[in-house]
């Protein structure tokens, strides 16, 4: 890019591009929007390339804008990383762990549980957030790891599956089905469904709705929920019904049943994430031990079922 480009107008070109509008872009920006637009028709004037096409109604990015968006995203992904790395490398007693609250949480209790192996002289640092978030923190340096929900095909990232729970069918416990010990996905034709929202995974509506066609289930959810205690009692109202890993059927739901699903078609796979780059030694011991961990495992395995379903459901 231009050795002349401040990083802040990179900053502006790219939230733009994120919103197509102006006003959006500059409250996201805590800038106001004729600064903001003063600011990107010097830089169009500077470099000599119209980046956005604009009307009063529409912003528009060009065929070159696409590029530079590309190219300054990738330049502040840089800029991010060499910070977090030169403060990984001042400090080298530290080890930050990310994990999404989809992902089984109960590897993270085993890592915490990992330390006189794994951790010995180093603080681990845990911080929660969802797998896209994590994503983009293993790339800008800011996590060493993350435990994150597969599928993921971000560039440069590498997953090392670490678990695999199969999902229920939860119903109302007054539904026709709820004396059946184990129900078909078609069995649930016709019933609303009420699931994760779409932006804290999205890959999951596209092969949730997959898997479930192939199996006669048009799933069209029409709830979104956070948390599966959002869901348990919209399910118990008889609002529709949702799907939920082994864990919450431990804990008291009033109105609701949790059901096998016939094949175990859907499950939830968790996966350690790491750039594709020569490992801290902290690092290299955790993918050592969590393969350790998976290989003694016979009681759930990691594949033979039908679809490989993967998605971030609690």
């Amino acid at each position: 890019m231009d050795s002349g480009i401040e990083l802040r107008l990179l900053r502006y070109v790219v939230a733009i591009a994120d919103e197509l509008h102006f006003s959006r872009a500059a409250r996201k920006l805590h800038v106001s929007q004729p600064t903001l637009s003063k600011q990107i028709i010097a830089l169009e004037k500077h470099i000599g390339i119209r980046l956005f096409d604009r009307t009063k109604r529409e912003v528009h990015i060009t065929g070159a804008g696409e590029v530079f968006v590309r190219e300054a995203r990738e330049t502040l992904l840089h800029s991010q990383r060499v910070v977090h790395l030169t403060r990984a490398k001042h400090q080298p007693a530290s080890f930050t762990l990310g994990y999404s609250p989809y992902a089984d949480l109960s590897v993270v209790g085993e890592v915490r549980a990992m330390s006189a192996s794994v951790f010995a002289g180093v603080h681990l640092k845990l911080v929660s957030a969802v797998t896209s978030v994590q994503l983009e923190r293993i790339h800008t340096g800011e996590v060493g790891a993350a435990l994150v929900v597969l599928p993921v095909v971000p560039k440069g990232i590498i997953t090392q599956p670490v678990s695999r729970e199969p999902l229920r069918a939860v119903l109302p416990v007054d539904h026709e089905l709820a004396s059946r010990s184990e129900v078909s996905l078609h069995q649930l034709r016709g019933m609303p469904l009420i699931c994760i929202g779409r932006q804290h995974h999205p890959e999951f509506y596209k092969q949730l709705h997959e898997i479930c066609l192939r199996h006669g289930l048009d799933a069209v959810a029409n709830q979104d929920v956070t948390t599966f205690s959002e869901a348990a009692p919209m399910v118990a109202e008889g609002l529709g019904f949702t799907f939920a890993r082994a864990w919450p059927e431990r804990h008291s739901y009033s109105g609701i049943v949790f059901r096998a699903i016939k094949g175990c078609p859907l499950a939830v796979d968790s996966a350690l994430a790491f750039r594709q780059i020569s490992p801290s030694g902290v690092l290299d011991r955790l993918i050592v031990a969590l393969g350790e961990r998976e290989l003694a495992r016979t009681d759930v395995p990691m594949s033979g079922h039908e679809s490989q379903m993967q998605i971030n459901f609690a």
